[in-house]
């Protein structure tokens, strides 16, 4: 147990109490428990920790809590508020400007923003808070207005609302918010290789679309569908060229990433004509080609997402550790079934002999019975069924 002290902003009073610094417990859970002991309110659970000397919003609590620094206690609402309107003031000067992106001094302002969302996030209260003051679609408007690390720390703090299901309901009834999205992913892919703040940008929106994939089954499927088919229209290209194509990348977690969102499209293609569309979209944009270029990379994660992809799709890729491992499946199975033979064989050969010596004492007491008949008239009852 470890003594943590706090503040409200509007107390002068210092609370002390003690928090199991356990690992499993989580920073929101702690907060709630905490709130409800300061105070006998409903909203005293809308609080969470924020470090006054630093400024921001503490990421592990533990840690900071060990230090024996006073908190304080900030309402979750008012902060959800200030962050929106925040956000959104960067948007109108945008407009104002009539420009598409964002200058360097608002690219600073937003990257700071969105490093607080990061960690404010991560208490259901804020998050709930901040969809309801339409966050959502001030974040998204930022997104893409942003570009290198800002972009990304604005996709990151995305991954952190779409988990909730008002979040999702507005991806449902907004699909433009994905065609854009798949949209920056294309014009990122083809930067790739030029510029490395590109790749954080990628697994953000490879990790949301996997998630909208995994909330939305099916219906996820059709607006990626649906975006990838929109674009693919406009640049004159094959469905999925540019997911594809990132499997070209040199970074391994893109790869993994891609051919995860991949395997789970499949998996939750739950009509036979769904799933032969998705593989043969893929199909025709080169994937296979693409995965057996990658089929001997040594990494346990690819190569278990490549083994996935191969047991959803029926396709068996040249080289892949699913093809040596079928193959030595076989080669156990040949085994197998030589050892049977050759114990069969062992058996045959080792009973010839008594095979043998049984002919012979055939052949003997039929002798005895036919002297027998010829000495003393025997009646040789194997003659009578000979006769049937």
């Amino acid at each position: 147990m470890i003594k943590v002290k706090f503040n409200f902003e509007n107390e002068k009073k210092t609370y002390d109490f003690e928090i199991n610094p356990s690992k499993d417990d989580l920073i929101e859970k702690q907060i709630k428990i905490v709130s409800e002991k300061i105070i006998n309110k409903e909203e005293a659970c809308y609080f969470h920790l924020f470090d006054p000397t630093k400024n921001v919003f503490i990421e592990n609590a533990v840690k900071e809590l060990e230090k024996g620094k006073t908190y304080i206690m900030k309402n979750t609402s008012k902060f959800a508020v200030d962050t929106v309107e925040s956000l959104q003031k960067v948007i109108n000067n945008v407009k104002n400007r009539d420009a598409s992106t964002l200058n360097n001094s608002e690219l600073k302002e937003v990257m700071s923003i969105c490093f607080f969302l990061k960690n404010s996030l991560v208490v259901d209260s804020f998050a709930e808070e901040f969809i309801s003051y339409d966050g959502l679609r001030v974040l998204i408007d930022i997104i893409e207005l942003s570009s290198g690390n800002t972009r990304s720390y604005a996709l990151n703090a995305l991954i952190s609302l779409i988990y909730f299901k008002n979040a999702n309901e507005y991806l449902k009834e907004n699909p433009i918010v994905v065609e854009n999205l798949y949209a920056i992913l294309a014009l990122t892919q083809k930067n790739m290789s030029h510029d490395s703040t590109n790749i954080p940008t990628i697994n953000h929106i490879l990790q949301i679309l996997y998630i909208l994939v995994e909330y939305l089954k099916e219906e996820g499927i059709t607006i990626i569908l649906i975006a990838a088919e929109t674009y693919s229209e406009y640049k004159n290209k094959k469905t999925f060229t540019e997911v594809v194509m990132l499997m070209s990348s040199s970074e391994v977690n893109v790869k993994i990433k891609t051919l995860s969102l991949i395997n789970i499209m499949i998996v939750n293609s739950t009509r036979k004509t769904s799933k032969n569309k998705i593989l043969a979209l893929f199909n025709e944009a080169g994937l296979l080609n693409m995965l057996a270029k990658d089929s001997e990379l040594k990494n346990s994660a690819f190569q278990n997402e490549l083994t996935n992809f191969q047991k959803l799709s029926g396709e068996l890729i040249y080289g892949s550790a699913y093809e040596i491992e079928i193959y030595k499946a076989r080669i156990q199975d040949m085994e197998n079934h030589c050892n049977a033979l050759e114990k069969k064989a062992e058996f045959i050969f080792l009973n010839q002999k008594f095979y043998a010596e049984i002919v012979e004492e055939f052949v003997y007491f039929q002798q005895i019975a036919e002297a027998s008949i010829d000495i003393g008239g025997y009646y040789d009852p194997s003659k009578f069924y000979k006769k049937f």
